[in-house]
């Protein structure tokens, strides 16, 4: 059974494990996880809005940073 780079960094996230859950969303960036367009509204990922590299992966992901 495999989980989901996207679910992997949601569980890191939620951990606090903030650098080991931006590493996995980049993998799932680089692997053009379909589960990142719910990224901005995953409550699993909120504890990383406030973090500088938030913007930057909205960017990739061509989000609005706002």
């Amino acid at each position: 059974m495999s989980v989901s780079s996207y679910s992997l960094a949601a569980v890191h996230a939620a951990l606090g494990d903030r650098d080991k859950a931006f590493e996995v969303l980049d993998r799932a960036v680089e692997e053009r996880s379909t589960l990142l367009g719910f990224v901005k509204a995953d409550p699993f990922l909120e504890s990383l809005h406030g973090d500088p590299r938030w913007p930057a992966l909205l960017r990739r992901l061509n989000f609005p940073a706002g």
